[in-house]
């Protein structure tokens, strides 16, 4: 358990992936580039802290379902659930365990957002020593899809008008620009 904001905790492993500034930074441009969203979306939530963060510049009380989380990893999607239990914020928070690359994980989602926020693995599948650690390999290294994977499922997530909000490593911009134009960003 670690502290966050608003005396909000986040449960992760201590050998697992831990949250970092970048899912902070990212949640507030979504706040800034989106002001008074109604619905968010962070594709590939982990632990929970993007959407945490966006959810803790919101204005009370929350909406239900305010914020959608989508995380594939199932250790992952247990200690957020852990963490939105303890922090009292379930009902603003639709959290769903699906893998974003299969159509029919956003589809049953069955709405767009008007922000949709991702982090997705900054290393691809064959950079650098892999962690032992199978939570914290799929959070950093390309497993289960990539930059263009996030930015697909975006764009079919994504309502007019809205903004979707990547942050990643600045020596994959030039993925990172291909995947948004591929897409239509």
């Amino acid at each position: 358990e670690s502290r966050f904001c608003h005396g909000w905790s986040i449960f992760q492993l201590q050998k697992g992936y831990r949250y970092c500034g970048d899912d902070v930074l990212c949640a507030y441009l979504a706040n800034q580039a989106v002001p008074g969203a109604e619905k968010m979306l962070d594709m590939g939530s982990g632990i929970g802290t993007i959407g945490l963060a966006w959810l803790a510049q919101q204005p009370r009380p929350f909406q239900p379902k305010m914020c959608t989380m989508v995380e594939a990893q199932d250790v992952s999607v247990a200690l957020c659930r852990r963490t939105l239990r303890h922090c009292q914020v379930e009902d603003a928070v639709d959290l769903r365990h699906g893998d974003l690359r299969d159509e029919s994980t956003t589809e049953a989602l069955h709405r767009k957002f008007h922000v949709v926020t991702a982090n997705p693995p900054y290393f691809t599948k064959t950079c650098g020593n892999l962690p032992s650690n199978s939570q914290k390999a799929h959070c950093r290294h390309e497993l289960r899809g990539g930059v263009m994977e996030f930015c697909s499922a975006a764009a079919r997530m994504l309502a007019p008008g809205g903004q979707f909000c990547i942050i990643h490593a600045a020596p994959r911009l030039p993925d990172v620009l291909a995947a948004l134009e591929t897409c239509r960003f």
